[in-house]
């Protein structure tokens, strides 16, 4: 293949406008303008695909798509080292430090091994299936350190396609291997329309591509597990499961107890950090009681401990620090893992409702699963709890929201919460 018919294919994978806007030598891309309105988690996929130009320095930000989103990349701070340094210390001291659980769960009151039917999940990469995942993903998604979006398989892959498929079964079959290639860059999406501060943005990783799709590999096997292994309560990343159900859920709830002059109430909790605080010696146990078989657990623990993140701001690319703790945003796995830890919290609720340490809602009209009524549902990194208006499960609430943090990690942000009560 010529070098003109190499550049040509290749300028069928730019967005619009980028190939006809040739970078000249030596001249920087212009940025487009973004405002902070817009914060939904998948804007720098979506909306920000990054091409890098010649040196990593150098971006070009699509500009078809006007979206009012904001990233690092456009965030311009008047004390540019002094915030820069801030950011990153935050976040490497976040990501960047260890969790060692001060409590133990016992898992066998808690939660009972599906072995039987998770055998499926070790079986080999078949270039079937591999195909199907890069076929199958969404395009306009940034590129990690390796600079490779999914485009550039999909367009190559005749060409890439057994050579893909072997290395990702090197990666089954030898998953230390991972150290070497499983690095990122963090870019800050804000949560909020003044972020000024550390706290206010979230971080989402970008990750290389070769470990991005081991993951989807890997997250496309669980997926259809997932509701043998979670509690109906939650309903989040899960198929065959809408958020609609849960905002359904309790507006019928609060309705079944205003009509029946219920004592009852209800309380918004939120997860502080929830996907950055969670300890992996907390995620290791907990795949064990769940049944998952050695291999499995150690391709998940081998892509969390062997990766390394770039924190990213103005167009800056800091020095790279190790993960000691958390899921990475933006990795396909993540959010399924997020579930199986807050369904061992669901696990702990009903148990402290069937032992009447917490007094749901309803339990006259709903005696199912050990009487203990209507306690709580989860979606994505919120937590709804129904009780009785009484200080004993107030206070239970309390001390199994301390249990689960000392176990996991994974704590409440108390400054977030939001209570209703009533009166029958």
């Amino acid at each position: 293949m010529s070098k003109r018919r190499a550049w040509d294919d290749w300028r069928d994978l730019l967005p619009p406008h980028a190939a006809a806007q040739e970078h000249p030598k030596g001249q920087k891309p212009q940025r487009s303008h973004f405002t902070t309105d817009d914060v939904d988690h998948a804007a720098p996929h979506r909306s920000l695909s990054l091409l890098r130009w010649g040196s990593p320095r150098h971006y070009r930000i699509r500009k078809p798509y006007t979206c009012k989103a904001a990233i690092n990349h456009i965030i311009s701070f008047p004390t540019y080292s002094l915030h820069s340094n801030s950011f990153r210390s935050y976040f490497k001291s976040l990501l960047g430090s260890s969790v060692s659980p001060l409590l133990r769960i016992n898992w066998e009151s808690v939660i009972s091994s599906h072995s039987s039917i998770l055998s499926d999940l070790d079986a080999p990469f078949s270039f079937a299936e591999v195909s199907t995942v890069i076929k199958n993903s969404k395009n306009f998604k940034s590129p990690g350190p390796d600079g490779l979006i999914l485009e550039f398989y999909k367009k190559f892959w005749d060409q890439l396609g057994p050579s893909v498929t072997g290395i990702l079964n090197d990666l089954h079959s030898h998953p230390k291997d991972f150290s070497k290639i499983n690095s990122a860059y963090i870019t800050l999406i804000p949560k909020k329309k003044s972020a000024i501060l550390a706290t206010d943005f979230r971080p989402i990783s970008l990750e290389n591509s070769t470990v991005n799709i081991f993951s989807k590999l890997l997250a496309n096997r669980l997926a259809p597990h997932m509701a043998d292994l979670i509690f109906n309560t939650q309903a989040t990343f899960m198929q065959g499961r809408s958020t609609l159900d849960c905002y359904i859920a309790v507006s019928e709830t609060l309705w079944a107890c205003n009509s029946m002059d219920q004592d009852s109430c209800v309380i918004k909790f939120d997860f502080a950090r929830a996907f950055d605080s969670i300890g992996w010696d907390f995620i290791e146990d907990m795949l064990v009681a769940r049944g998952f078989s050695s291999l499995w657990i150690s391709w998940v623990l081998h892509i969390l401990r062997s990766a390394t993140s770039s924190v990213i701001i103005n167009d800056s690319i800091g020095a790279p620090f190790a993960h000691k703790r958390g899921l990475r945003q933006g990795n396909p796995l993540s959010p399924l893992l997020f579930n199986l830890v807050a369904d061992v919290l669901s696990r702990l609720i009903s148990l402290a409702a069937n032992s009447r340490s917490i007094n749901g809602v309803l339990q006259d009209q709903f005696r199912g699963g050990g009487g203990g009524g209507i306690t709580h549902i989860l979606y994505a990194g919120d937590l709804i709890m129904f009780s009785k208006a009484d200080p004993q499960s107030f206070n239970q609430i309390k001390l199994l929201f301390k249990c689960f943090e000392l176990a996991s990690g994974l704590c409440i942000n108390l400054a977030k919460d939001i209570c209703y009560s009533h009166r029958g």
